[in-house]
């Protein structure tokens, strides 16, 4: 192509006069072939009759035959007097049309009515032999197509805005709302509540996009927009941001789903057999994590995994019952509260062996993410009450021990002082034992300090009764008359002295 051809010096005369642009963008546009050839078809081929040249999002000129969907400044159009006529560089000022566009569809209608339509509707020789009904519509329409809009009511548009901040206010609030506050505010909920919460949270997301895509809504949207409102882009984001969260909601509810028939059998089952679901509910907790687009997340598995232990832990008093445990039998609280350990130790090894084999639940040529997070943002409170009950459990072992003196009868000379001796250690042991049965307080609670402080009073009481029994069976040895009595002696009281007792020498 000719660089220096007069049809396009003409076209980049105007053009950059009437757009008030430097010729660098002419330049650029000449510089295109799309663009260069585009042109020399407007000019050469009879199809192509009209050509209009705006700048484009980039900012540079570009030519089209199509009129353009929107422009952000005015552009320029040319145009053959005779469809199909051909463009040459002697006949090219003589053969084309042209002038300017504006950015603004009305304003360039307002440009056609002021300047054609009216003058042309208004000579009155262009219409001396028309109809007085044709005359008559042809003023009537003047006037119709001159007509001001009127202006929008600020007032509306001020209520609307309004109603947009308070709309933002709750919605976000909504949004705002956390699965994890109640362990924040240092309550102990359980899974349900976790479940609870994302399944309320998608209905009422639900309900809001219905509010929000209602057609009273789009039409104050539409209102805002047209105005140029500030808050227009306010209303855009909160409804993106509620897109956002119906779409996370409904996909954690859905793969939570299945762990909530899980929980709801957990409920039915004896504490003591817990040991044969934990295993699919912790399984099923893995499925959630390797599945789950958007509760892959360790502060999500964290408060789930929290709140499981909650679960098992409100269980485990149930089963024990803390108003009773320190009124029963001793064997029978001793084996309850040795079971409650095994189900909670059970949990942890379970939970270990899941977090092995995490990769295992992902599908192949899946990123694998792991638990990383570090046992005790887990298993904390599970600790402390599993320490707890194995402080319970040392209290039931050493009561057993000591109810074995009740029937403990010692021979040879020294016997009935000495048996005498073993009752009176008896009657002091449930003399101190019988301290947690009369307390009011809650022995299982891992927070209570009370009977921490009981507790270690309990065991300096029976470190004195240990070395007390020592001596007696030191003497009880010297007193001895034979090897099988000795024996007897020691079958009675071996389980019951302290092996770190200096009190005695076996």
């Amino acid at each position: 192509m000719e660089f220096n051809d007069v049809r396009f010096e003409f076209m980049s005369e105007y053009t950059l006069k009437s757009m008030k642009l430097k010729a660098d963008k002419w330049a650029k546009l000449q510089g295109n072939d799309e663009y260069r050839q585009a042109i020399l078809d407007f000019f050469e081929k009879p199809e192509h009759n009209i050509l209009i040249i705006y700048q484009n999002n980039a900012g540079q000129l570009q030519p089209t035959s199509d009129f353009p969907t929107s422009m952000k400044a005015k552009a320029v159009y040319f145009s053959k007097k005779e469809k199909g006529m051909n463009v040459g560089k002697d006949n090219y000022k003589t053969a084309l049309t042209y002038g300017d566009l504006s950015y603004s569809p009305l304003e360039q209608l307002s440009a056609l009515v002021d300047e054609i339509l009216v003058p042309l509707l208004s000579n009155s020789r262009n219409h001396e032999q028309w109809p007085a009904v044709l005359a008559q519509s042809r003023s009537l329409m003047q006037w119709k197509l001159k007509k001001r809009v009127k202006p929008f009511d600020r007032g509306l548009v001020h209520s609307i805005e309004s109603v947009i901040i308070e709309w933002t206010h709750q919605i976000q609030s909504v949004l705002k709302r956390n699965s994890a506050q109640p362990l924040l505010e240092g309550h102990n909920p359980g899974p349900l509540v976790e479940l609870d919460f994302w399944r309320a949270r998608a209905t009422n997301l639900e309900c809001i996009f219905q509010q929000l895509h209602d057609v009273k809504v789009r039409r104050m949207a539409e209102l805002l927009e047209k105005t140029q409102s500030s808050y227009f882009p306010a209303f855009k984001k909160i409804f993106k941001d509620v897109v956002a969260a119906l779409e996370e909601a409904r996909d954690i509810t859905m793969h939570l789903k299945p762990l909530r028939r899980l929980l709801d059998d957990m409920e039915q089952f004896d504490f003591s057999e817990l040991d044969k679901i934990i295993p699919a509910i912790i399984h099923t907790v893995g499925l959630v994590w390797a599945n789950s687009k958007y509760y892959c997340r360790a502060p999500r598995m964290i408060v789930l995994l929290q709140e499981l232990c909650n679960m098992l832990i409100e269980m485990a008093r149930t089963y024990l019952d803390p108003a009773e445990i320190f009124k029963s039998e001793a064997e029978e609280a001793y084996e309850k509260t040795r079971k409650a350990v095994q189900i909670c130790s059970f949990f942890q090894e379970t939970f270990e062996d899941v977090r092995r084999n995490i990769p295992k639940f992902f599908k192949e040529g899946e990123q694998v993410k792991q638990w990383e997070f570090a046992n005790e943002l887990v298993f904390t409170r599970m600790d402390q009450f599993i320490l707890r009950l194995k402080t319970v459990e040392d209290l039931f072992a050493t009561t057993m021990e000591f109810s074995k003196l009740e029937k403990v009868e010692l021979g040879g000379i020294k016997g009935k002082m000495l048996s005498h001796q073993v009752v009176e250690i008896f009657s002091e042991f449930n003399e101190i034992f019988s301290v947690f049965g009369n307390r009011t307080y809650d022995g299982l609670d891992a927070t209570n300090g009370e009977f921490v402080e009981d507790y270690n009073q309990f065991r300096e009481r029976i470190a004195d009764l240990d070395r007390r029994l020592a001596s007696i069976v030191c003497q009880g040895f010297d007193d001895c008359p034979s090897t099988e009595a000795a024996l007897k002696l020691l079958d009675c009281f071996g389980s019951l002295l302290d092996p770190t007792t200096d009190s005695c020498r076996l």
